[in-house]
């Protein structure tokens, strides 16, 4: 009688321990793909913000020339 006790309650503490195991393996995932999103999103944004801080650098360069006297013609080398 007292085996058959043990061994439901091993069974049950085996049962309990692969429920967790899930349960983190799930958590797990949730939390990278979480991890990944942000990640994607601030590669988003770093090359819109890229963008905009080329295109005023072009535009900078391009008053300066015209202070200078040149042209806005932007020559590509």
């Amino acid at each position: 009688m007292q085996w058959q006790d043990e061994k439901k309650r091993n069974e049950k503490l085996i049962a309990d321990i692969a429920a967790r195991e899930k349960d983190w393996a799930k958590k797990g995932e949730s939390t990278r793909m979480q991890y990944e999103a942000v990640i994607h999103d601030l590669k988003q944004e770093v090359f819109v913000l890229q963008s905009r801080l080329n295109e005023e650098e072009e535009q900078t360069d391009a008053k300066k020339r015209v202070v200078k006297g040149g042209s806005l013609k932007v020559e590509n080398f």
